[in-house]
């Protein structure tokens, strides 16, 4: 496959490496190691999935206290300015922003939250608290502090578990390679959908004249924000155009919480079109007979 072609090519070679990742988390005191860990924090506060803290105790188990704050701080502080970005975002895209990332069932509960709490509601995942406090503008100071308060001390309990349990940190550093691998793997070679396929299927809509789909897509996204209408695939034979990730074709759900056969009904069935590498298939099924 291309994509393994890609991972072992020398550019990439060193990032297998257990050596390097050792020296990276114990030994790398530069721009680059504050540099990734800005970039973690401040993008999991607004707008991405992948949190600091795993990160945390790993790179705070062999560095003096000193070490271990000034790590702490950034981690924080880039926490801190993601949020005040994400509630800048609430603030420019009002509610029909959230209405189109978010179930409108879900927003109007945190709105409900926001209303009896105020900025003490803490809805998970924390981007959504961050976009729906602008939205629904909470006090931005309040904001601020419980921002500083709850990401701190979080981030503090990581940093500080890794420090106290040194030697266990070591124990999962030393085979910090295969983690890697294993989180590289899945990120590139498994079937969740990070939005590639639902642009594929926008565009299989606009070329083939589809106004909306029946979908199970086995994604983090939201099919809205793609330009997608849709309903929700159906458990028995019916009308429509029907597009399911391959995942939940063979039963694999953790997301719907479906019963594993819904759709055995189109398993044997050849698909009119398979999107991507194999992770969505298409059917028509619009012209079967009653």
């Amino acid at each position: 496959m291309k994509w393994m072609t890609l991972l072992y090519s020398p550019a990439m070679v060193q990032f297998w490496s257990k050596t390097y990742w050792i020296d990276f988390f114990t030994n790398n005191s530069g721009i680059e190691l504050y540099a990734m860990l800005f970039a973690i924090s401040f993008t999991e506060s607004c707008c991405f999935i992948i949190p600091p803290d795993p990160f945390l105790p790993l790179l705070c188990a062999n560095r003096t206290f000193a070490g271990l704050m000034l790590i702490w701080f950034v981690t924080t502080a880039a926490s801190v300015i993601g949020a005040a970005f994400g509630y800048w975002i609430g603030i420019k895209g009002g509610r029909p922003l959230v209405q189109k990332w978010f179930d409108p069932e879900k927003v109007n509960k945190v709105e409900a939250m926001y209303n009896k709490y105020d900025a003490l509601a803490t809805p998970i995942p924390y981007k959504v608290f961050t976009i729906t406090g602008g939205v629904f503008r909470i006090n931005f100071w309040k904001f601020i502090v419980v921002s500083i308060f709850g990401r701190g001390i979080r981030y503090f309990i990581w940093a500080i578990l890794g420090w106290i349990f040194k030697d266990a940190a070591n124990t999962v550093l030393h085979q910090i390679d295969k983690l890697m691998a294993i989180i590289i793997l899945f990120l590139v070679e498994s079937n969740l959908d990070w939005g590639q396929n639902l642009v594929r299927l926008k565009n299989y809509m606009d070329k083939n004249d589809i106004e909306t789909v029946r979908l199970a897509s086995y994604t983090l996204a939201a099919p809205q924000a793609y330009g997608i209408k849709s309903e929700w695939a159906p458990c028995e034979p019916d009308k429509g155009v029907i597009a399911i990730s391959v995942n939940y074709l063979h039963g694999v759900d953790p997301f719907l919480n479906r019963p594993r056969d819904c759709f055995d009904w189109l398993r044997n069935r050849k698909p009119d079109a398979i999107l991507g590498h194999g992770g969505m298939f298409v059917y028509d099924t619009r012209k079967d007979s009653d």
